[in-house]
């Protein structure tokens, strides 16, 4: 079966972090899958990319 966007989209929104990521690194992630990147290597990196924006904004907050 062929993934296209709407369901990369949806299946990443339901088992992953994408929802916070900025629209920019969600259509990385869209990309990385309809490339054929393995899921649980997108879904890993999704939620990389999540706790690193975290903890950088919780970095920003400690040092004002």
């Amino acid at each position: 079966m062929t993934m296209n966007t709407d369901t990369a989209r949806r299946e990443l929104s339901l088992h992953t972090l994408f929802d916070h990521l900025e629209p920019a690194q969600q259509q990385q992630a869209i990309d990385r899958l309809l490339e054929g990147e393995s899921w649980d290597s997108v879904a890993k990196r999704v939620n990389q990319w999540v706790e690193e924006a975290d903890w950088e904004a919780s970095a920003m907050a400690q040092s004002q």
